[in-house]
């Protein structure tokens, strides 16, 4: 990986996903205002799903579903029907195409190799947006300025899938970490923590949303410190303790029954220090169960 100089490397940057979307374009606009126009966005090759991501999707739509009222309703159905006519999607493709067209940035669909005939392409800081899986190895060597990614949680401490909701558990402070992706699972630099700000959460699902969207507003100012060499931590202390995997079911229904009774114990004193207060209602809990909801997946 090049070393990073702020004076001689280009503000633009390149975005890899696994495909392309509305959320991509706010991502890509949101970077441009912020100082950093995008020059590429990379599509990476799709893979199969982990088993484990599989089961973590299927607990969130069981235990964090909302009843949506009869407009949403509508509007799901509207939705999924322009999906199965392919519709959807082919909207989607022209938005991105016109947005490129406007704010000069070029898509390309990588290869399974993750190969590209525009070479300059892995020339820039790279960063993720909705990205699943692990990158291969030989893909990460081809990033010469390295590629950034955001974990809703503390590194190293609560590394994986469901962190965010273990390290809520344990009654940890909330927040994102930008780090620097290598070949392990959230096992690269830590270039900086940044908290959850003091708030009243009234559901875990509302407290889940609140991460993503400071993990998408954080990506900026991730980027700036990155370039000027600012690492908080450059040499993470990994253990195998720190990633507990997907939570299992009946333990996410104890955080979603959380009530302030408990928030004021011992347990979760630190979790009401840091200002995130969990306002819980088990009885809704139980009626949603069997609706959906778009997740927050982390």
């Amino acid at each position: 990986m090049a070393k990073l100089d702020q004076n001689s490397y280009s503000t633009e940057v390149t975005v890899i996903c696994h495909q392309i979307g509305l959320g991509l374009l706010s991502f890509v606009s949101s970077l441009k205002r912020n100082g950093f126009p995008v020059q590429f966005v990379l599509v990476a090759p799709r893979s199969e799903l982990h088993p484990k991501r599989l089961k973590q999707i299927q607990i969130r739509k069981e235990l964090l579903g909302v009843v949506k009222k009869f407009p949403q309703r509508i509007l799901s159905v509207i939705v999924k029907g322009l999906g199965l006519l392919g519709i959807k999607q082919s909207i989607k493709y022209i938005l991105c195409f016109l947005d490129s067209m406007c704010n000069g940035y070029k898509i390309i669909y990588l290869n399974n190799d993750w190969e590209s005939t525009a070479a300059n392409c892995f020339n820039n800081i790279t960063v993720m947006h909705s990205f699943e899986g692990l990158l291969p190895s030989e893909a990460i060597a081809k990033f010469k300025c390295g590629i950034i990614n955001i974990h809703p949680a503390k590194l190293p401490e609560y590394r994986g899938l469901d962190a965010s909701i273990w390290a809520l558990k344990d009654g940890q402070e909330a927040g994102v970490s930008a780090y620097l992706v290598d070949k392990g699972i959230d096992t690269g630099k830590v270039i900086k923590f940044f908290p959850l700000r003091s708030q009243r959460i009234k559901s875990l699902d509302l407290h889940l949303a609140a991460l993503k969207k400071l993990k998408y507003t954080s990506y900026a100012e991730a980027i700036r410190l990155y370039r000027r060499g600012e690492i908080e931590n450059q040499e993470p202390s990994v253990a195998k303790n720190q990633n507990r995997g997907v939570m299992a079911k009946r333990v996410m229904e104890e955080v979603i029954n959380l009530n302030l009774e408990d928030l004021s114990s011992d347990k979760s004193s630190t979790l009401m220090g840091s200002g995130v207060e969990l306002l819980m209602n088990t009885k809704s809990s139980s009626k949603n169960k069997s609706e959906n909801k778009s997740e927050n997946i982390e």
